[in-house]
């Protein structure tokens, strides 16, 4: 039996917001980067809350740019005004982490 992605997509959520993150999350960000298509609030709700989270490593945003990326163009592309708004804040956010490599995105949102 296949798990539907939107359940996952939803307890990752959940965990997300009770402070819990995966020990790797570069490759939950990996596996967002593919149900963007088709989930595109939910995988941009997702990559936000890990990046807020205290727990969440370097990895995720330093070495896995394609990915980010996919996320961040997908929800622009693909999603809802709130979810361009949350693409808008994640960049925000990787760029007080000092990576604004980016922030050629935005133009996009336009």
């Amino acid at each position: 039996m296949r798990t539907s992605p939107l359940w996952l997509l939803s307890q990752l959520r959940a965990s997300l917001s009770l402070d819990f993150a995966p020990n790797q999350s570069y490759g939950i960000v990996e596996w967002l980067a593919q149900a963007v298509a088709e989930y595109p609030e939910e995988a941009t709700e997702c990559l936000l809350a890990l990046l807020l989270s205290n727990r969440t490593d370097l990895w995720l945003y330093l070495f896995h740019e394609d990915s980010v990326r996919t996320i961040l163009t997908g929800g622009l592309t693909l999603g809802s005004e709130i979810t361009k708004k949350r693409v808008e804040q994640i960049i925000s956010v990787l760029s007080s982490k000092g990576e604004t490599k980016y922030t050629d995105i935005l133009p996009l949102v336009a």
